[in-house]
């Protein structure tokens, strides 16, 4: 949503293991570019998260779970090429993840943003919640599948 709102796009990718019947792991990575109104040049920023999730029903990584992730994010500018910029937040999040056919999945979430390091571009990294749709594809299954 922050991409679409400042005329920009974003990529992420996840792998999410299920370590006991109800509790996941999940890291991820994304990268984003957006151009701000407000700036001259696009802001990139590129990110690293990790969340532990809670599936109440124990459906495997279906439908509605809650959890808590950790993550940090590296904000370049054009103002900053040469400094290190970063956030570092804290996240609860809940949500619905949906599968269809074990190479699909869409996900509605919502989370809030704790800032725990605020870095000097933090007008594009802000406390406040946050929420989305995601389509994911099983890469893995695509991939790897021998059928």
């Amino acid at each position: 949503m922050t991409s679409l709102k400042n005329h920009g796009w974003g990529l992420g990718i996840n792998y999410e293991v299920q370590l006991f019947d109800y509790f996941s792991i999940k890291p991820a990575f994304s990268h984003t570019t957006i151009f701000p109104e407000e700036s001259d040049g696009a802001v990139k920023t590129v990110g690293v998260d990790l969340s532990v999730n809670f599936y109440p029903f124990n459906r495997g990584l279906d439908w509605l779970y809650i959890g808590i992730g950790n993550g940090c994010e590296f904000i370049m500018t054009k103002e900053n090429e040469n400094d290190d910029d970063s956030t570092i937040r804290l996240f609860p999040i809940a949500g619905w993840k949906q599968s269809y056919g074990d190479l699909l999945y869409s996900e509605i979430f919502c989370c809030y943003n704790y800032l725990l390091h605020e870095s000097e571009s933090s007008d594009y990294a802000k406390n406040g919640f946050e929420y989305g749709i995601k389509l994911k594809l099983n890469l893995k299954k695509i991939l790897f599948n021998k059928n």
